[in-house]
C-alpha cells in the first residue's frame, strides 16, 4: 500500500491509497506516523479519497494513528471519511441516532417506549444493538 507524506509549514499530510489491511497497510501507517511524531510533527491530515479498501486492522491502525498524535498533544483531521463511513455502517447508524436523540431533546419530545426513561434513549440502544450486529458480521467473515 502506498503512503505519501507531504508537509505544509508544520501539517503532516498522509495520503493513503489503495488497501489498508492487516500485514503491509497497517504496519506502514504505523511506522509513517511514528516516524512523522519523533520528527516533531503535532497536526496531521489523513487523506483517505484514494483508499479503495480497509479492513478491521486498518480501520484499527486509524484509530491508533488518532490515539497516538493526541497523546503527544497534537491533532489528526481527516479527508475522505464519508468513504470510511461506508466500511462500517454501523457508525452511520449511531451518528444519525445521535443527531435524532439531540433533536428530540432540544425539541422536549418524551420516549415513545419508556417516557420515565431519560438518561438513555431508544433511539441509541437500536443503535448500539445494529452496531453489535455488524461487529458480529465482521468477526464471521474474518473467520
Amino acid at each position: 500500500m502506498p503512503i505519501d507524506v507531504r508537509i505544509d509549514d508544520d501539517v503532516a499530510l498522509i495520503v493513503l491509497s489503495e488497501r489498508l489491511t492487516l500485514g503491509e497497510g497497517d504496519q506502514r501507517l504505523r511506522e509513517t506516523v511514528d516516524r512523522l511524531i519523533r520528527e516533531g510533527y503535532r497536526r496531521f491530515v489523513l487523506d483517505l479519497t484514494a483508499l479503495s479498501y480497509a479492513d478491521s486492522a486498518g480501520l484499527g491502525e486509524i484509530v491508533r494513528s488518532f490515539t497516538s498524535i493526541s497523546r503527544k498533544g497534537g491533532s489528526m483531521r481527516s479527508v475522505g471519511e464519508d468513504k470510511l463511513k461506508l466500511w462500517v455502517p454501523g457508525l452511520v447508524v449511531l451518528e444519525k441516532m445521535e443527531k435524532m436523540f439531540r433533536v428530540e431533546r432540544d425539541a422536549g419530545i418524551p420516549d415513545p417506549l419508556n417516557p420515565q426513561l431519560r438518561d438513555v434513549r431508544w433511539e441509541l440502544q437500536v443503535a448500539v444493538a445494529l452496531a453489535i450486529l455488524v461487529i458480529i458480521g465482521v468477526l464471521i467473515a474474518l473467520r
